[in-house]
């Protein structure tokens, strides 16, 4: 009796899905396909290719990190869209619409600012840093605004109410 298998989407056992990941993530599985090529095949042939370890380990470890995630079909995740949404956690709850996009300003300025070379970490402490601003500023606003019903009870005149 044949059995009928019905593949939904877009991925099958043929094409599976895209991971998504970061480019440190990506660097350090390429590292760790090179590491493990060098250290367990060595000198033996690959399977299904007529390459040592070595020498594929050579040529994983010469391509680039976008050709590597190509081959391996990972999506690199855009790591500036994760770097802003960790700074913008440092905003209050309530900050506004125009807060926010100001934070979202300062901190796509300061890792524009940062030499290539940064590390993700830096990237973070400088997010960090550009958001923080904004937020002593909507700090001082919510203060403000719990404070200045309050204004009324501490002047030395009496209050007037309107009924």
């Amino acid at each position: 009796m044949r059995m009928k298998v019905r593949i939904s989407g877009t991925s099958s056992l043929l094409n599976p899905p895209r991971k998504l990941l970061t480019r440190d993530q990506v660097e350090t599985k390429q590292r760790k396909a090179v590491g493990f090529l060098r250290r367990v095949i060595g000198d033996d042939y690959v399977p299904n290719t007529d390459m040592t370890g070595h020498e594929l380990a050579d040529e994983i470890e010469g391509m680039s990190l976008e050709a590597y995630a190509e081959k391996k079909r990972i999506t690199l995740a855009n790591p500036d869209r994760q770097i802003i949404e960790h700074a913008l956690k440092q905003l209050p709850l309530l900050a506004t619409r125009e807060e926010r996009a100001r934070a979202i300003t300062k901190t796509r300025q300061s890792l524009e600012a940062l030499p290539p070379e940064a590390s993700e970490a830096e990237e973070l402490q400088a997010a960090r840093e550009a958001v923080a601003s904004v937020a002593d500023e909507c700090e001082r606003r919510l203060r403000l605004q719990r404070f200045l019903p309050h204004v009324s009870l501490y002047l030395p005149y009496p209050r007037l109410d309107k009924d």
